[in-house]
């Protein structure tokens, strides 16, 4: 196989405008010769030479101008994003300057051996300087943040990109996590992503130890719901099969907790608590492949969980009830929390309201 050098590359840029400039002029040129041959032919001759190389010119502009517009548009287009690029640019130089200037007043109080907070920064700007570098390099973020803020920002860039199969795993030895209190949010963003068509299809492996896991009340009424709200599913693979797939694919880090959001990202737990997670977040093409394929053969490998006599989609509130509200919160609060935090079935309802909903496709696969 030839290798692609760029010289090659070179030549290729250089050879296409000229090839088009080629085909163009043998367009204007073979129009106006067809359509004299085809006039004499039929004994009305309608051009004489001089039309036919105006023609020719003709249709040669008409090309030309038509090719202006489309490089006009490009044009147009790549300005408009390096313009966003610039003002992003603009930005992050702005929240440098303040960072810089609020550091040198940290450090303009105290010594910096008796100074915490500028000790402190100084350690946080370096991981940033190291984590940046990463990310660049080699397309990895490693978080260690609360939950909603990482889980807002990914699910608005999947909601950017349409279409968008999210492939979560969820081991049940975390027998708690799933429903504390963060997993309410968590779940009315899925549920609203998936009811707005802005993603596919949600699917969820469920990872399970013994027989006994599935037959818990909680589980059970996780299942129902993946297994009844429109555009959701969930497949139940045991350790055992699970641990065989592992191997096979030579999967090393996070196999027992990781989400693949669409063709964009991979998540890798590390360790996740109700209000906080640390894990790492990869768009490397082939890392997001390699998990991709690991969940589909899990998927396959799969068993679906026992049909649920109900059909109608099952409300979030239905979901958690009973889940406690955060401990932080005042009783006044706590109630408050409550109420606001309720999706009703009424207004499950009322978000499934789409025409495809209502005839009761799910998007099981």
């Amino acid at each position: 196989m030839s290798e692609v050098t760029p010289q090659s590359r070179g030549a290729h840029r250089v050879s296409a405008p000229v090839l088009r400039t080629l085909l163009e002029a043998a367009v204007a040129v073979i129009v106006p010769l067809l359509t004299g041959i085809i006039s004499h032919k039929n004994g009305t001759p309608v051009f004489d030479v001089f039309q036919q190389i105006m023609l020719g010119f003709a249709v040669y502009t008409v090309m030309a101008v038509t090719r202006l517009s489309w490089s006009t548009a490009a044009l147009v287009s790549i300005e408009r994003r390096l313009e966003s690029s610039r003002n992003l640019r603009r930005s992050i130089d702005r929240k440098l300057e303040e960072i810089r200037e609020s550091y040198f007043a940290i450090l303009e109080r105290v010594d910096y051996d008796k100074n915490f907070p500028a000790q402190y920064f100084d350690r946080m700007i370096s991981s940033l300087q190291d984590r940046l570098y990463n990310a660049a390099t080699k397309e990895e973020v490693r978080v260690d943040e609360l939950s909603f803020a990482c889980t807002e920002i990914i699910c608005t860039v999947v909601a950017n990109r349409k279409n968008q199969t999210l492939r979560l795993v969820y081991p049940l030895s975390n027998k708690d996590f799933v429903f504390d209190t963060w997993s309410r949010g968590y779940y009315r963003t899925l549920v609203q992503l998936a009811a707005t068509k802005q993603v596919a299809e949600v699917r969820r492996l469920f990872i399970y130890d013994s027989p006994e896991d599935l037959r818990q009340v909680n589980f059970k009424r996780l299942f129902d719901f993946h297994m009844r709200a429109p555009r959701f599913d969930c497949r139940l693979v045991s350790r055992a099969d699970w641990v065989k797939l592992q191997r096979d694919l030579r999967i090393h880090e996070g196999a027992d907790d990781f989400g693949v959001w669409g063709d964009l990202i991979v998540y890798r737990a590390v360790a996740a608590q109700p209000d906080h997670i640390e894990g790492i977040y990869s768009a490397q093409l082939r890392t997001v492949e390699q998990y991709k394929e690991f969940f589909d053969l899990g998927w396959r490998h799969g068993k679906t969980p026992d049909p649920c006599p109900d059909t109608v989609p099952m409300s979030l509130f239905e979901l958690f009830e009973g889940t406690p509200p955060p401990a932080h919160l005042a009783p006044g609060e706590a109630a408050v929390w409550k109420q606001t935090s309720r999706f009703s079935r009424s207004r499950l309802d009322a978000v499934y309201s789409t025409p495809d909903l209502k005839t009761g496709e799910t998007g099981n696969g």
